[in-house]
């Protein structure tokens, strides 16, 4: 009888939307980047960099923060130049600080290279570079860092434009893995969000890589654009699977023209309501399935074989700036303007503005504007975060016993939980909780229940479907 009472008083799916798509963090770190401060300075990630054992495996990512047309649903920090100058100029600077940063790491490790096991190029579009440089940087990286055999190399790249000459330079680079951003296939949507981005460039770009040896080739794609509707998700997995990515992260576009000015070039009438980007959400998913691929997390798709497969089955999915990943760093030093680092010491972030990130290196000090450091509740805390995000199940003793914390972890969240459970989202088995299939849309709402710092911060976030 109480089972039927409870599901009786369980909302509609409406309702679960209305009632949990309130504007949460996408949780790629925790704390979250609104919570850094300036009281994190250079000297603090030197000290922090000294404490990184020497043998630990680091993952290395380098920001490209320009791109020759601005598109209107983009959320990066970039900046459009048609000139190749300030592309040449950031790239001399992006190379001291990769000078100055391995330059610490030898301090304190005998002066021996430090090892890598990932290379991430992101921007912007790193592919802007001319292919010499697109060497130069590889090179660069390679000369200070003992990069491992097995190391995975992503580029991200914009296929307008792509030239045979840019491929090859990828390829001889070492580049492993290419992530094509499209967004959406069909002309209706490119024109509103300024990105008009033909199928057949984008096919006669994917054939080039694979003719160039690189085969793992990952898609974006992204749903509640302006004018999009169900015909447009359907016709963008129909391009999907004729293409054939190995992976590819379906986003819900951000709408956030408070941080992103050019946002507001999008006309807010012609968004998707709530209920209509959930539809393309689920057809999406489903459609992608049916084609194949493996669902990951929130918004991830490979196929079976794909290493974040793997990772899924072994129980090593982790989740960074890049979004689900199988890079198992511990530490992630992130290099040029705005690129945000972890250690287990905490997170760092550095300069924004090209004339503070400049003024740093032109002084030898490594271009760090804020961060914050960790504490272990903290790191508890994104741990729980974490295997909510990834494994949609966290087990509140085993995690608080893992950081020796002295309340229960079940206790200070235990109001919310049971709010929670008879709305449908999660499930309890002692202290045990699993995001439940009809939960799983919300599990960054679920996310957030660990997270001490939303009441308090300052930062506005996507909504959380």
């Amino acid at each position: 009888m109480k089972k039927i009472i409870n599901m009786l008083l369980m909302l509609t799916k409406d309702e679960l939307l209305k009632k949990y798509s309130a504007p949460v963090p996408r949780y790629t770190s925790y704390p979250t980047s609104p919570h850094f401060k300036s009281d994190v300075t250079s000297e603090v990630y030197e000290e922090w960099i000294a404490t990184i054992p020497s043998d630990e495996g680091l993952s290395l990512y380098f920001h490209i923060p320009f791109c020759d047309t601005l598109c209107w649903f983009c959320g990066c920090h970039t900046k459009i130049t048609r000139r190749y100058e300030p592309v040449q100029k950031y790239l001399k600077y992006l190379f001291r600080e990769i000078e100055l940063v391995a330059q610490k790491f030898k301090e304190s490790h005998g002066n021996k290279k430090h090892p890598v096991k990932h290379i991430h190029w992101g921007g912007g579009s790193p592919t802007i570079l001319e292919p010499s440089d697109i060497i130069k940087l590889a090179n660069h990286i390679f000369e200070n860092f003992a990069v491992l055999p097995d190391a995975e190399f992503a580029v991200e790249i914009d296929p307008r434009g792509m030239t045979i000459e840019a491929v090859r330079a990828l390829a001889d680079a070492g580049v492993t893995r290419a992530s094509l951003g499209i967004q959406d296939m069909t002309e209706k949507v490119q024109k509103a969000i300024n990105r008009i981005q033909p199928y057949d460039e984008t096919k006669a770009v994917v054939e080039l890589l694979r003719s160039e040896g690189i085969t793992d080739i990952n898609f974006d794609l992204i749903y509640g654009l302006p004018h999009q509707d169900l015909d447009c998700i359907r016709a963008n997995v129909d391009a999907v699977k004729a293409l054939k990515p190995t992976r590819l992260a379906l986003f819900g576009y951000a709408h956030v023209p408070w941080m992103k000015t050019h946002m507001k070039m999008i006309p807010e009438e012609a968004l998707p309501s709530s209920e209509e980007r959930m539809k393309q959400q689920q057809l999406a998913t489903e459609l992608l399935c049916e084609a194949g691929y493996r669902a990951i997390g929130l918004d991830h798709f490979a196929l079976p074989d794909d290493p974040l497969s793997l990772a899924v089955e072994e129980n090593r999915l982790t989740r960074n700036f890049q979004g689900y990943t199988d890079d198992e760093a511990e530490t992630l030093i992130g290099m040029g303007v705005s690129s945000i680092g972890v250690s287990d010491a905490g997170y760092i972030q550095n300069f924004p503005d090209m004339r503070s990130y400049v003024r740093a290196i032109d002084a030898n000090k490594l271009p760090v504007a804020k961060g914050v450091a960790t504490t272990s509740n903290d790191r508890m805390r994104r741990t729980a975060i974490q295997h909510v995000m990834c494994r949609y199940e966290v087990k509140l003793d085993d995690i608080a016993h893992q950081y020796g914390a002295a309340d229960n972890l079940a206790q200070t969240i235990g109001p919310r939980l049971a709010e929670f459970e008879a709305d449908g989202l999660i499930s309890r088995e002692g202290k045990t909780i699993k995001v439940t299939e009809e939960g799983k849309p919300f599990v960054r709402a679920v996310a957030a229940l660990f997270d001490e710092y939303l009441e308090t911060g300052k930062g506005k976030h996507s909504q959380a479907v």
